[in-house]
């Protein structure tokens, strides 16, 4: 069973169908097991359907490396939760 920090690694990729069907699997059963991380990647999917129906604008190469750089460091920080879902 993947951890809370790998399903974080792998939500966008779940969200977008980028995974293998194993990767899937183990995602989407640890999605049905742990409601954090069910919430997490909710979140995602959410997000990603609101900004779809955004007008494309064009973001500075600053404002790009800021948001990267605070992803990462949000990643580097932890999963969206420390519950282990097999108790």
């Amino acid at each position: 069973m993947k951890t809370c920090q790998q399903i974080a690694e792998l939500a966008s990729q779940y969200v977008d169908g980028e995974l293998s069907m194993a990767d899937w699997g183990q995602v989407r059963m640890h999605l049905w097991l742990c409601p954090p991380c069910r919430a997490y990647a909710d979140q995602i999917a959410m997000t990603r359907q609101v900004l779809e129906q955004l007008p494309a604008e064009a973001v500075s190469e600053d404002v790009k490396s800021e948001l990267v750089g605070r992803f990462r460091d949000w990643v580097d920080a932890g999963a969206p939760c420390d519950e282990d879902p097999e108790g």
